[in-house]
């Protein structure tokens, strides 16, 4: 037991037990393992997912741009220290902890906020998969963000105290490289984490389709908000203009999923790497959850699960960006659009039931004057909001979709 490490109050239901040095110290001894597969394969695991207090919702409802920017800037200055300080001591930023429950899990902290990457035992199919949630919390504003990862191998059960090490280094490296990085070399880095930690006969195969997916994961680790951290955001960027489309699903009795092939993008890709965009399903609200340890430390918060798209201009030289996307379930559908042209407002829309000619709909009148709109989606509110029309910080437009919630007009 590490009884030198004093961890902030809003931690001290917590025991400290170690580092993740002298964890890395102890994959690294003889283990008395037998691995006849060493293919671990990565993946991301359900929807990412958004803890706020009813204060923030609020704001959002009511489009209150000034109290975002407060909390994203109080996010922002409360986890920066915890990243460079990751950045500058690796493995030594990293304690090793336990709840009450005896699960045994990693933070890296300060006085107001932290990051965590949790085993969650009750969300693995089987004993051939790891699920671990990776995210942070923000005492002050009392805001969270974390995701899932999965780690799939017939013996990742025998390993697990291995793997989670593995994946926290992952982390320090992507945090102190950069997300674009971990899109590019997503699995060279777990490769190189394995070595480290002693075991280079491991190999972690990342489905193409999952690489972006899974580097939000751990992007969800200094990822607070409801606004991914502006510096990750630019080191996606090669574009003059962006937008973050996030959307929120409120919606306590369905999930809400967009086809991948049926969108429209008008001189517009994804951000960082330009993939393909795949469509997404968001599930319905009580399947997102907080680990039992931030609970302890938090009651208010409202848990959401969301998407978030983040796009850039293919085209660089003078012109903008617009995006047109439909989203459905079983009973009832809606398509979204926003238009971000070079010179000139930004605009929204949104109508129900969905559109089948996307590239129609987004060429077609029918803009929203404002910054928000609402619709009735067969009885439940959808609504959208913009942060600005024009002269957004680092030209980030952020689009906010509440399904299963009004906004303020």
């Amino acid at each position: 037991m590490n009884n030198s490490i004093k961890l902030p109050d809003f931690l001290s239901h917590l025991e400290v037990v170690g580092t993740l040095k002298e964890e890395l110290e102890l994959c690294r001894a003889p283990l008395n393992v037998q691995i006849d597969d060493p293919n671990f394969t990565v993946e991301n695991y359900g929807s990412p997912a958004m803890a706020m207090p009813p204060s923030i919702l609020e704001a959002y409802q009511r489009n209150d741009q000034a109290t975002l920017k407060a909390s994203k800037d109080q996010n922002y200055q409360n986890l920066e220290t915890i990243k460079k300080n990751i950045t500058a001591n690796g493995d030594n930023a990293w304690v090793k902890v336990t709840d009450k429950n005896g699960v045994v899990f990693f933070l890296s902290y300060n006085n107001n906020a932290c990051v965590w990457i949790y085993p969650e035992k009750d969300l693995s199919h089987d004993k051939t998969q790891l699920v671990f949630s990776l995210g942070s919390f923000d005492n002050v504003t009392k805001e969270s963000s974390f995701s899932f990862l999965s780690i799939k191998n017939p013996y990742v059960t025998v390993v697990e105290t291995i793997i989670m090490a593995i994946v926290v280094k992952v982390a320090s490296k992507i945090i102190a490289r950069g997300l674009s990085m971990a899109v590019e070399a997503l699995a060279l880095t777990f490769a190189e984490a394995a070595a480290e930690a002693g075991w280079e006969s491991f190999v972690f195969l990342i489905p193409e389709a999952a690489i972006t997916a899974v580097a939000y994961v751990f992007a969800a680790i200094l990822a607070i908000g409801l606004v991914f951290l502006i510096d990750w955001i630019i080191s996606l960027m090669t574009a003059d203009f962006y937008i973050g489309l996030q959307i929120f699903n409120f919606d306590d009795n369905r999930d809400w999923s967009s086809d991948g092939d049926n969108h429209f993008f008008d001189n517009a890709k994804i951000a960082g790497n330009g993939e393909k965009y795949k469509g997404f399903t968001i599930p319905k609200r009580q399947q997102a959850k907080l680990p039992p340890f931030i609970a302890d430390a938090t009651t208010e918060d409202i848990i959401v699960s969301y998407a978030q798209i983040d796009l850039e201009n293919d085209s660089k030289f003078m012109e903008g960006l617009g995006v047109a996307l439909s989203m459905k379930t079983d009973d009832a559908s809606f398509t979204l659009a926003s238009d971000c042209p070079y010179i000139g407002a930004t605009v929204i829309k949104e109508t129900t039931p969905a559109v089948s000619d996307l590239e129609r709909y987004f060429k077609d009148n029918g803009w929203c004057d404002g910054l928000t709109t609402n619709i009735d989606v067969n009885g439940m509110p959808v609504g959208m909001v913009l942060n600005t029309h024009h002269g957004a910080e680092n030209n980030v437009y952020c689009v906010t979709v509440l399904i299963g919630r009004n906004v303020v007009c």
